[in-house]
């Protein structure tokens, strides 16, 4: 098919085509996975087998030279004859002999050359007969430890072996000194001998020790070791691949873990696609040693090996020939169904789109009314007095003003409650004892709710602390407070207790609106027994400006801040209710994970005046100007400025200021963060501190760090805390120099 029928043909072909390619590949790839775990199954069996001929072999060995230790251990003296008939005796009915030569070898400590001299001389005509026709010691001695080989089994290797002294070769003098002291077997490194030709490097010893009774300086023969000449390939002499198709590579490990590559099949060609990479087994175990063994095993293709993946390529073409008609109809009715499902799908998306739309829309129509409801109110009585003053004679201009603060202040309230319920509270968290903090709630409620009302507390002993801003939680347990004391009508029983809660991924929050983490809690649930809620009050209860109060009674926000609260605090805030039953709210908020430390008792500002220069960087003049004049009538001289550029243009000026209060965000190019650090690296007997109309200010870049460093008061600030903070900031200016 060229690309241009692929092109104009139906899709329904195309997918059978795509369909057909898939599925015959699947085929195949099945096929050859399988193929290609039968030949490592057959790779892993023939691993298992070199294993046990490995063990066999060396557990053959060790067996042999344990019995010619005993025999040779109950008798005086042995000679070249006696050992050879130790040798046959031992090697009685065994066909597996792996190792190249067993030797007998003594040990003698330094300066014993001329008693070995002696002993050879005496046993000249033994080792004469018994096929050592020029024996001799190799390399000749000089000093230090000597141990020669006397006796080697099987005669055909005697010559150029017989008199080789291990203590002239470091491994193997290591590995007979390590069985004498423990008087277990032995293992040494692989050694190149001169003897030993081409097959060098592949030499290692097994050594056993044994010791004649009553062996010294008066005894032909001292104790010594038995010691048995290895090479991998003799090892594995009798084992054959179980599978000429494999190419199986052996490691061991000889004198300490030592690698030690063997080829079992010499000449073979190598495997070009891998079956098992290096495979480790358990090590082989025998008294006094330990030997690593590991494989890696290779394949050789060959044509039989074609025959299943061609066979189930065969096969799924027939298959797919028999099927396509029923698939073409089988297509058509698939692609007719998603194109029903697809538009059933667009439409679904659509409604919920709209509804959610319609949603949001609600929620911003309602909480843009009840802001603009309680403002347009705040406007009217602060417009309204202030218009009134003006003709007002000075009893009736004290009141109007009295009303006009209060309801600024209101409106002041208003936007910290819609701060707390978008999360953008300006927050101080410290370590709090909360049963301390609920103690004192309970006093202050007690003066605010009316005396029929009866109100218990209770905190759980070993009550954990809180990382949490106390004023925003005295805040959120009286507005809980005062919504139950509404729920009572004035009479009944209020209940608060403070409890330790672990959460955990098991447990399923009671709303979804929670969305709280795993972790450890402290509890404040307030309990009355009121009206109660209906299940469609409670599940609006969070709404901003939601209230089934009259209007004049409640603006909605109490419960929304309490949330937005607990929700900033990283954790939240939970209602359960019944009609006729009553109401809990239930706060739970992080538990802190360092030691509680005793938090210092918040000051509570007063009326501070006195002396000092300050100054003051605002870009909005009116807020500057009553700033100012706040200020400058407690005694305090003030220069204003706009900007944080021209603040640093007075300061370069020359002039010196006991104080800087300054915006975080202003124009110019230099903001209220940058400022505050310029003036204290560069002029260090100044007091900083910032204020700043929206938290969120502080939130980002360098503003973050600011928080941290510099105290920050929230707009609008009272004239009664500003004063007392530019006393306190001074004061410390003065105590600094």
């Amino acid at each position: 098919m060229t690309v241009e029928t692929w092109d104009r043909a139906p899709r329904s072909s195309q997918m059978y085509w795509l369909f057909a390619i898939l599925f015959v590949t699947g085929m195949a790839t099945t096929a050859i996975l399988y193929v290609w775990h039968e030949r490592r199954v057959e790779a892993l069996v023939e691993m298992e087998a070199a294993y046990g001929e490995l063990e066999l072999a060396l557990s053959s060995v060790a067996l042999r030279m344990s019995a010619m230790a005993s025999i040779i251990e109950r008798t005086d003296g042995v000679t070249p004859s006696d050992f050879a008939a130790i040798y046959e005796e031992t090697s009685e009915g065994i066909s597996r002999r792996h190792e190249r030569a067993i030797a007998l070898v003594p040990y003698f400590d330094g300066g014993a050359a001329g008693d070995v001299d002696r002993l050879v001389a005496d046993w000249a005509p033994a080792y004469r007969a018994a096929g050592y026709p020029a024996f001799e010691i190799f390399p000749p001695y000089e000093s230090g430890p000597l141990m020669p080989a006397l006796m080697v089994e099987p005669a055909a290797v005697r010559e150029g072996v017989v008199g080789f002294d291990f203590a002239s070769s470091a491994p193997r003098f290591a590995a007979a000194r390590r069985a004498l002291e423990s008087g277990a077997m032995a293992l040494s490194a692989p050694v190149a001998l001169s003897e030993d030709q081409s097959a060098a490097p592949a030499n290692f010893v097994l050594v056993l020790p044994y010791a004649v009774p009553g062996s010294g300086a008066d005894t032909p023969l001292p104790a010594g070791v038995i010691g048995a000449r290895l090479t991998p390939e003799s090892l594995f002499g009798y084992h054959v691949p179980l599978f000429d198709h494999i190419d199986l590579a052996v490691t061991i490990g000889v004198g300490g873990g030592a690698p030690l590559g063997v080829d079992l099949d010499p000449g073979s060609a190598t495997g070009v696609i891998p079956l098992l990479a290096e495979r480790r087994f358990d090590a082989i175990e025998l008294p006094g040693i330990r030997v690593p063994f590991y494989a890696s095993a290779s394949l050789r293709p060959r044509l039989i090996d074609l025959f299943p993946p061609v066979f189930a390529v065969a096969l799924s073409i027939l298959l797919l020939t028999l099927i396509a008609r029923q698939m073409g109809m089988r297509h058509r009715q698939r692609i007719a169904l998603e194109r029903a499902l697809a538009r059933k799908e667009i439409e679904l998306r659509a409604v919920e789109e709209t509804r959610s739309r319609a949603v949001r829309l609600e929620a911003l129509g309602r909480l843009v009314g009840g802001v603009a409801h309680d403002f347009n109110n705040i406007l009217s009585v602060v417009m309204g007095n202030l218009e009134l003053m003006a003709n007002a004679s000075s009893p009736e201009r004290r009141q109007l003003e009295t009303d006009a603060l209060a309801a600024a202040k209101r409106g002041a309230y208003l936007t910290k409650q819609l701060l707390s319920y978008g999360r953008r509270s300006h927050l101080r968290p410290v370590d709090l004892d909360v049963a301390a903090a609920l103690r004192e709630a309970t006093h202050m409620l007690r003066r605010v709710l009316p005396e029929s009302i009866d109100l218990t507390a209770r905190s759980e002993p070993g009550l954990w602390h809180c990382l949490v801003d106390p004023d925003g939680l005295q805040n959120a347990l009286l507005n809980l407070a005062l919504n139950a004391r509404d729920a009572l009508g004035g009479r009944g029983s209020m209940q608060i207790e403070a409890t330790n809660l672990r959460i955990t991924d098991d447990d399923s929050p009671a709303r979804p609106r929670d969305e709280i983490a795993p972790g450890r809690y402290v509890s404040i649930a307030i309990t009355d027994d009121g009206a109660g809620m209906d299940a469609a009050t409670l599940d609006r209860a969070f709404d901003p400006f939601f209230t089934t109060k009259h209007m004049t009674d409640g603006s909605g926000m109490g419960l929304p801040s309490v949330l937005g609260f607990c929700k900033q605090s990283g954790g939240t805030c939970r209602l359960f209710s019944e009609p006729g039953v009553g109401t809990t709210a239930q706060i739970l908020l992080p538990a802190a994970e360092r030691a509680p430390a005793r938090a210092e008792p918040a000051s509570v500002p007063g009326e501070a005046t006195g002396g000092g220069t300050i100054l003051l960087a605002e870009d909005e003049q009116a807020v500057g100007r009553v700033m100012k004049r706040q200020l400058e009538q407690a005694g305090f001289a003030v220069t204003l400025v706009p900007s944080g550029d021209e603040a640093l243009a007075v300061l370069e000026g020359g002039a010196r200021f006991d104080l800087l209060i300054t915006d975080i965000v202003m124009g110019g190019n230099v903001q209220g963060p940058e400022l505050a650090g310029r003036v204290e690296r560069d002029f260090p007997g100044m007091s900083v501190f910032l204020v700043s109309g929206y938290p969120r200010e502080t939130s980002v870049g360098a503003n973050r760090d600011a928080l941290a460093r510099y105290k920050v008061l929230a707009k609008p600030v009272p004239r009664a805390v500003l004063i007392a903070e530019t006393r306190a900031a001074i004061d410390r200016a003065h105590a600094g120099r």
